[in-house]
Parts: C-alpha cells; sequence; structure tokens
C-alpha cells in the first residue's frame, strides 16, 4: 500500500497512476489522438493543431473574458427591463384603478351637490313667491288704505263745509287739544 502512495504519473508528475483517467495530459494526449484520426492528419500535426488551440493569447483571453461580461450584463439588463415593464404594468393597473375609484367617488359627491342645489332653488323659489306676494298683498293694502284715508277726508271735508268751517279751522282747532 506505501508502494500506491508513492507512485507519481510519467506524464504530469502528479500522485496518480499514468493511466488514470483523471490525468490531465492523459486528456490531453486523446484529444490529440482523437483529432489525428478524425482528420486524417499525422501525430505532430495534430500536436501542432492541439497547441496551437490550446495556447490563446492574452488579447484573445481578454477578448473572450469581456464578451462574457457584456453578454452577462446584456441578460442581466434585458431582465431588469422585464422587471421594469411588470412594475410599469402593475403601476399603470394601479393607476387606473385609483382614477376609476376617484372618478367614481367625484361622480357622487357631485350628484349630491346637483340635488342639494335643485332642493335648496326650489325653497328659494318658494321662498320669492311668498314674498312676491307678500308686497302684492301689501301694496294692496296701501291702495286700499289710502282709498279709505281719501274717501274719510273728503267726507270730513263735505260735513265740515255743510257746518260752515273750513276744513284748515278744523285741523288748528285739533292742534291745539
Amino acid at each position: 500500500m506505501q508502494r500506491n502512495k508513492n507512485k507519481k504519473c510519467s506524464s504530469c508528475g502528479e500522485g496518480h497512476e499514468a493511466n488514470d483517467k483523471d490525468c490531465k495530459r492523459y486528456k490531453e494526449e486523446n484529444e490529440i489522438l482523437k483529432n489525428k484520426v478524425q482528420q486524417q492528419i499525422s501525430r505532430n500535426e495534430a500536436v501542432e493543431k492541439f497547441q496551437r488551440e490550446k495556447k490563446t493569447s492574452y488579447s484573445a483571453k481578454t477578448y473572450n473574458d469581456q464578451t462574457e461580461k457584456i453578454e452577462n450584463l446584456e441578460k442581466k439588463l434585458a431582465k431588469l427591463e422585464m422587471k421594469f415593464e411588470e412594475n410599469n404594468n402593475i403601476f399603470e393597473k394601479k393607476l387606473e384603478q385609483i382614477v376609476q375609484l376617484f372618478t367614481s367617488e367625484l361622480n357622487t359627491v357631485v350628484a349630491q351637490i346637483n340635488l342639494r342645489f335643485s332642493s335648496l332653488m326650489n325653497t328659494m323659489e318658494s321662498t320669492l313667491k311668498k314674498v312676491a306676494s307678500n308686497i302684492t298683498i301689501q301694496k294692496d293694502d296701501d291702495c286700499l288704505i289710502s282709498r279709505k284715508q281719501n274717501e274719510k277726508a273728503k267726507r270730513f271735508k263735505k260735513i265740515s263745509e255743510q257746518r260752515g268751517n273750513s276744513l284748515d279751522s278744523v285741523v288748528e282747532k285739533n292742534k291745539g287739544t
């Protein structure tokens, strides 16, 4: 058992057997052989192609990293836009409900005001009719009183003249008493 612990891979130098399927170098070798068979090229050409693909320049790595970041940001932005649209739709629905509620309440208040206003107008009209009829009655009464007083004054004058007294002398006598 001690023997297995001390074994090192001859390909990569790690602490596992050379034919271990988890070995990095073993996986690379399998990839090279796979390319050789599929593309029908020599082993050297397959190794060169593998190394070219494996070696990426700093700019290519940076470009790929930045591209991934941009794609992630675009995905996040798309999610935010969707959430914004959802929230905007919810807001518009709530606002529409508030406007409808306000409109119905306002219509109720306006109807009550109109009802009270028409009741007030009816009361005012009946009051004005009563006042107008009282004024007419008072004018008629004033006219009647004036006529009656004129008739009395004429009778008094006639009686005074028949007795031989003038109206002025009777008035002066009454002032003294």
